[in-house]
């Protein structure tokens, strides 16, 4: 778990710093991986819950009154992915609340797009010839061999 909890603090630190990072967990099922983890100054009720679904949804469940989003990605060539990302709430007012929780996603959501982009930067270079999963990335590994299919 020291693995997870370092990557996460380096590249989405205010998120670390909003929930209890070493108690993330990750189960993997048919067809989508179920992550989640408590908010560290809340009750354990107040878990992020984040679900990968096969192959190109993910949906978000945040602590809070309906904060939930969802990501789809669509590829558009070999190097290139359209993201579509969509906000829903229980209550079309904004609040004090709403408008931190917005600006908590949209910064999750800005070091995600620098993160991705370095990435894709490394993996084009001539340094690079292939990679290794971290012992901690089940949900990503568990889509790898989901795109491979059985042995």
């Amino acid at each position: 778990m020291l693995t997870t909890t370092l990557n996460v603090n380096i590249v989405h630190p205010g998120f670390a710093k909003s929930f209890d990072i070493s108690n993330f967990c990750t189960t993997t099922h048919d067809k989508f991986t179920y992550q989640y983890m408590s908010a560290s100054k809340n009750a354990e009720s107040d878990q992020a819950r984040f679900y990968w679904i096969w192959p190109n949804m993910m949906i978000n469940v945040y602590p809070g009154d309906g904060n939930v989003n969802t990501i789809q990605v669509i590829p558009v060539d070999a190097e290139t992915s359209l993201g579509i990302y969509r906000d829903y709430s229980l209550n079309e007012k904004t609040t004090i609340e709403k408008e931190d929780y917005f600006k908590f996603v949209d910064q999750v959501r800005q070091e995600d797009f620098e993160l991705v982009e370095k990435s894709q930067k490394g993996l084009n270079s001539q340094s690079f010839t292939n990679g290794i999963f971290s012992p901690t990335e089940h949900a990503a590994v568990y889509f790898h061999e989901l795109i491979e299919g059985p042995p």
